[in-house]
């Protein structure tokens, strides 16, 4: 895993949903004022989930690298309700720009974003959590759900 992997991936997302949503605007179903309020505050709470998490994860001087060994096991803050905040955050920013866009193609991409960071970044992240803090993070993973 690289080190920049997730980052480069919500990026990467978040323009091909751009591209494609402005180069296919047909959506799936009537685009509405409502609609572009919700995406908007989807978006929002992400971005703001998204700072808090790194807020929380440099307050405690641990690193931010998804690939890298942590030097401690945080629990509290917005990882008292997700073992993966930050992953989350970028999920609502990408899905809430997919609403907003209301394409296949948006949703396709959200879908295989999630997909990927499910099946590939986060299993290993936890290897590395339970190699380094083995009896800490088996309590944690066990209270505290993947996503919400």
């Amino acid at each position: 895993m690289k080190f920049h992997l997730p980052y480069k991936l919500l990026l990467l997302s978040i323009l091909l949903s751009f591209l494609f949503g402005y180069m296919y605007r047909k959506p799936i179903s009537v685009s509405s004022p409502l609609n572009i309020y919700a995406s908007a505050i989807i978006v929002v709470i992400g971005i703001v989930l998204g700072f808090w998490t790194k807020r929380t994860i440099l307050s405690r001087k641990t690193t931010l690298v998804p690939s890298g060994m942590p030097s401690m096991l945080i629990t509290s803050g917005p990882f008292t309700f997700s073992r993966n905040p930050m992953h989350l955050s970028y999920f609502m920013i990408v899905s809430g720009i997919a609403l907003y866009f209301q394409t296949i193609f948006s949703l396709i991409i959200s879908l295989a974003y999630l997909f990927y960071i499910n099946f590939k970044i986060i299993p290993l992240e936890e290897q590395n959590l339970f190699s380094k803090f083995p009896q800490e993070y088996q309590k944690y993973y066990q209270k505290v759900r993947r996503w919400i």
